[in-house]
């Protein structure tokens, strides 16, 4: 936390100013989440039944942060391994 946040007037300030910054620092992580589940892909040698696993367990984990990611968008890079 940044020094200059102890100063300010009202625990209400303080509260906001934190706020807005974790905001944005969780936009960040679910920006990059999707990029990360839209990108995935089964290494030439990789076990593609664990690879599913986590693409699947992925989809799960999106919700919870609140994002969403449609049947069709899990399709993705699942058919893209196949290829």
């Amino acid at each position: 936390m940044s020094e200059e946040r102890l100063y300010l007037p009202k625990s209400a300030d303080l509260w906001e100013s934190l706020r807005e910054e974790l905001d944005g620092e969780s936009r960040s992580v679910l920006i990059n989440l999707g990029r990360k589940f839209r990108t995935m892909c089964c290494g030439e040698d990789g076990d593609i039944c664990v690879h599913f696993g986590k693409v699947a367990h992925l989809h799960e984990e999106l919700p919870v942060l609140g994002c969403t990611a449609s049947d069709d968008e899990c399709a993705t890079p699942l058919m893209g391994s196949l290829l």
